[in-house]
């Protein structure tokens, strides 16, 4: 099955907005359509009042009032977030758009995005490559917060200190990262990540596996395995497959608790990632 392309800007709006709930007779897609249309109206007649306006777009007073007033749906504000930080037109090759894959890895593989407030944590253990964190927020214009940063052997949690939510609605309802309780839930690999070039790829894989990966014996011919509670076998499959592609053939396995990586992928992908083409190293396919 040929993966689905990486959504465009029209489908990131969408995806984004859809993330958010309203109890107005209209969807919140339609609110966001309506706003844009009031304020396109009034900038085309700018002595018309609240009144008029309705009037003439045959939508509620009620409703366009605030937004004649610097109010905005809260889809429509996450959009105008989201268009200013530059996620919407983000595209592979682009440092926004790896800063948003490095952080989409590491929701998946080391933090969450609550169900409820949606907003995303980004969790550093010891052994964790923590200096990839700060560099993929400041790509996609985020600062964090750090909390016990300090303690001994709690792990490092970051969180957005401004627009978190948004972050996370993004992170998660457009780009498909796991929101809520991961253990024991059907987790899927997003399709775009099959859709995407070779080195937006090996950094989606870097970040996992500099995550999850922890050193084994030798012995049976895998330096790295990659485990995590309560994940459904077709998971590590297609991990092995993403690895594969980016990889030699053959390098890594879908275990029934992990993926194990042969030493040519775990010279490859157990490595700190970045947000600039470090280009392909040592066992890994070119594109």
């Amino acid at each position: 099955m040929t993966p689905r392309p990486l959504p465009d800007h029209d489908e990131r709006e969408r995806r984004l907005a859809a993330t958010y709930t309203t109890a107005s007779d209209a969807t919140v897609w339609e609110l966001v359509e309506q706003y844009r249309r009031v304020q396109q109206y009034a900038a085309e007649h700018p002595q018309k009042e609240s009144t008029a306006v309705a009037t003439a777009l045959e939508l509620p007073r009620s409703r366009i009032r605030p937004w004649l007033d610097r109010g905005m749906p809260d889809a429509a504000r996450a959009i105008a977030t989201a268009a200013g930080k530059g996620w919407l037109d983000a595209t592979p090759g682009e440092r926004v758009f790896a800063g948003l894959t490095v952080l989409h890895a590491w929701v998946t593989a080391g933090g969450s995005i609550a169900a409820q407030t949606w907003l995303p944590r980004f969790v550093a253990s010891d052994g964790d490559p923590e200096r990839a964190l700060q560099p993929a927020l400041r790509a996609v214009d985020m600062q964090a917060d750090t909390q016990h940063a300090a303690s001994d052997g709690r792990a490092t949690e970051y969180q957005p200190s401004t627009h978190g939510t948004v972050l996370g609605r993004f992170l998660g309802g457009v780009f498909g990262a796991p929101v809520g309780e991961k253990a024991g839930t059907d987790q899927q690999l997003p399709d775009w990540i099959r859709s995407v070039p070779t080195a937006t790829q090996r950094r989606w894989l870097r970040t996992y596996v500099s995550l999850r990966g922890t050193p084994i014996d030798r012995g049976h011919g895998y330096t790295v395995a990659c485990f995590a509670a309560d994940r459904p076998g077709d998971w590590y499959a297609a991990l092995a497959g993403l690895a594969d592609d980016v990889c030699s053939d053959e390098t890594a396995t879908a275990g029934a608790r992990g993926l194990l990586l042969r030493p040519a992928a775990a010279d490859a992908l157990d490595v700190e990632p970045t947000v600039v083409d470090d280009g392909a190293t040592g066992g890994e396919k070119t594109d």
